[in-house]
């Protein structure tokens, strides 16, 4: 794509005079205002090197210390794909197999959980639910602990039955992996992982991540958080400090068979396992294989996972095909997808494609659906909504708000300003009846 023709693709932003990498921070420029960040690392990778890496920004509004390619942030549930990596090659060395039960390598486990798979756990297939407690122990002996305090609550959905995204089921890999190595998790991760990708700088332990230049998480107004958010017990889950320049390095990995400068850094055969479609999100219609989500947009297949926690967001976009990934980093709660997505569309020369489907008609949801509907739907203990009858129309109840309902198609229905819950799915039973709502990456179980 010529130069001229990106211009008119982004005509508020760049121009056909700029050279890349002047376009690139065009573009960073503009989402940090818009995203509210007081900084953003980004790291563009194409054909196995890195294209573009640079910080923007400060990495805290106290200190003013600028934010650069190497500087460290949390990356919240991008770590879910670290995780997975390391799973995946301790399956290619024959040290687990993913598919029997997790039992096999941590007997003491809560016989429900037990009963999962590695490949239904990383999946998010395991019918486990979903939470994220931000501060707890930050000791090694946490993570077990956490796991080994769990009963039957935490299993909401039979292992296999539906994909819903669940921070406490790589919290429970966490807890195998540290069985199976013998190893502290953030040691076994660090060896499997991360120093055979070149991440030497990376690390889930907080203490080592600020020996390093961090970037300190910040609330929306621009203050720091404090105290510092910390739970041993979550690591798995979303608490990697890396770098814009070392992620690079793993998306380098994931877009080469697991080559890194030319040698082969992780088994080729293990990013083909994490990059292959095991499940699907009904809500939003994207796969997910382990640790990351796989889906198309623009006409090609796209490889993603984001993250976000209290101060920090994390996105990585990879385009497989045109060798292409992206990653961008952020000291406040925003995901930067957008930005992301530009990034990609300019070094692809793509054009955005609507991936909109036929426009949806809302209409009231009819008498003998709303029987049916009626009831709660949970997922776990905190996660709960209700459809009743109110005002002669289905209403959904979600954080202590009433939302009215329409149907939008077959088994799809909207509660307008509802969030998450805006757009969400009824799954039926094997009895024709209701059994699941979905919305977005989660399911919640109708209750009898």
């Amino acid at each position: 794509m010529q130069a001229a023709t990106i211009a008119f693709l982004f005509p508020a932003i760049l121009f056909a005079g700029d050279d890349l990498p002047a376009q690139i921070d065009r573009l960073i420029d503009v989402a940090r205002v818009e995203y509210g960040a007081p900084g953003i690392s980004l790291a563009v990778v194409k054909d196995g090197r890195i294209l573009y890496a640079k910080g923007s920004g400060v990495a805290s509004v106290e200190t003013a210390m600028v934010v650069t390619p190497d500087t460290l942030f949390r990356i919240a549930s991008t770590s879910k794909m670290f995780t997975a990596a390391a799973f995946a090659s301790l399956a290619e060395a024959g040290r687990v197999d993913l598919d029997k039960p997790v039992r096999e390598y941590a007997p003491k486990l809560q016989p429900c959980l037990g009963e999962t798979t590695l490949h239904q756990i990383l999946s998010h297939t395991a019918g486990l639910r979903d939470d994220a407690p931000m501060d707890g122990p930050h000791d090694d002996a946490a993570l077990g602990n956490t796991v080994m305090s769990w009963g039957s609550e935490v299993c909401f959905a039979p292992p296999g039955k539906i994909f819903s995204y669940s921070n406490p089921g790589y919290a429970l890999a966490g807890y195998v992996l540290e069985q199976v190595t013998g190893k502290p998790f953030a040691d076994s991760i660090r060896d499997l992982v991360l120093l055979p990708a070149g991440m030497i700088r990376s690390t889930f332990r907080p203490l080592m991540a600020m020996t390093y230049p961090l970037a300190l998480g910040h609330h929306p107004k621009d203050s720091v958080v404090r105290p510092y958010p910390d739970h041993a017990g979550t690591w798995p889950a979303g608490s990697l400090f890396s770098s814009a320049n070392e992620i690079a390095r793993f998306m380098i990995a994931l877009l080469e068979e697991g080559r890194i400068d030319g040698k082969q850094a992780l088994p080729a055969r293990a990013i083909a396992r994490m990059e292959k479609p095991s499940a699907k999100a009904l809500a939003i219609g994207r796969g997910y294989g382990y640790g990351l989500q796989v889906f198309e947009e623009d006409g090609q297949p796209v490889i993603r996972h984001t993250g976000g926690r209290i101060g920090y967001g994390s996105v990585i976009h990879l385009l497989p095909a045109q060798h292409i990934g992206v990653v961008a980093l952020t000291n406040n709660t925003s995901i930067a997808n957008q930005l992301v997505r530009d990034v990609a569309r300019l070094i692809a020369g793509t054009v955005p494609i609507s991936s909109r489907g036929a426009a949806s008609h809302p209409e009231p949801v009819p008498l003998v659906l709303r029987e049916r509907l009626r009831g709660s739907y949970i997922n776990g203990a905190t996660i709960r909504v209700a459809l009743a009858e109110r005002d002669g129309g289905l209403h959904l109840q979600f954080a202590g708000r009433w939302f009215p309902v329409q149907r939008l198609g077959p088994d799809r229905y909207g509660a307008a300003g509802a969030a998450q819950l805006s757009d969400f799915r009824i799954v039926n039973g094997m009895n024709g009846e209701p059994e699941y709502l979905v919305a977005e990456m989660w399911a919640l179980r109708k209750q009898q």
